[in-house]
């Protein structure tokens, strides 16, 4: 499933649309992992599983420094260097495309919440969660990941080692607020439909 992008509307205004997406009983999913861990990937084969929204917080950037405007050049500023938009920034992006449809069979969210702030505001706008799926692998993949990146001393490694370590720093906060509805899925040593059958199995426990 992709993502529209039109004109955008101010999303805290459109209170019909707010209240049909609190009221869906459909489920609203986080997805969450370290950078180039395969999200995106599995993100696309759970909404078509599933016939979920897929909304891509990296997409809705990318969308928003290709259109060029100011706040787009901010963001470009921002993730060049593997720096987390705000969430005052980010999260009307996301309402905008949960509002589109708010009568969506339901909602995969990749790469969201990356801040305790970003999932802190999300519950009190929108709803909270129904699930947050964690890719997890151990630090020290991960630590070994941003040594190598150091290494190649580049502009895409520098951003790749800022994104790592940015996650392993704020991954426990940022799940804190939904931790009773987390579900770690440990990635490392598994294939691709091996990571599938496991999130699957727990959204079939919706």
């Amino acid at each position: 499933m992709g993502m529209c992008f039109g004109k955008r509307k101010s999303p805290r205004n459109n209170r019909d649309n707010m209240n049909q997406l609190k009221e869906n009983s459909g489920p609203i999913i986080f997805l969450v992992g370290a950078p180039g861990i395969g999200k995106r990937e599995l993100g696309r084969r759970l909404s078509s599983k599933y016939g979920f929204i897929m909304i891509s917080t990296g997409d809705l950037l990318n969308q928003e420094i290709q259109n060029g405007s100011e706040r787009g050049q901010k963001f470009a500023d921002m993730t060049k260097v593997g720096q987390s938009v705000p969430a005052n920034d980010i999260l009307p992006m996301v309402e905008e495309q949960l509002m589109n449809q708010p009568n969506a069979v339901g909602f995969l969210i990749v790469g969201f919440p990356r801040d305790r702030t970003q999932a802190t505001l999300f519950n009190k706008e929108v709803k909270r969660p129904s699930l947050v799926l964690h890719l997890q692998v151990k630090n020290d993949v991960l630590s070994e990941r941003v040594k190598n990146a150091t290494a190649k001393n580049d502009k895409n490694s520098e951003k790749l080692s800022n994104e790592i370590n940015s996650y392993m720093n704020t991954i426990s906060s940022t799940i804190q607020p939904n931790k009773k509805v987390t579900k770690e899925i440990d990635v490392q040593n598994k294939n691709k439909d091996e990571i599938f059958k496991a999130a699957f199995e727990e959204i079939d426990k919706l």
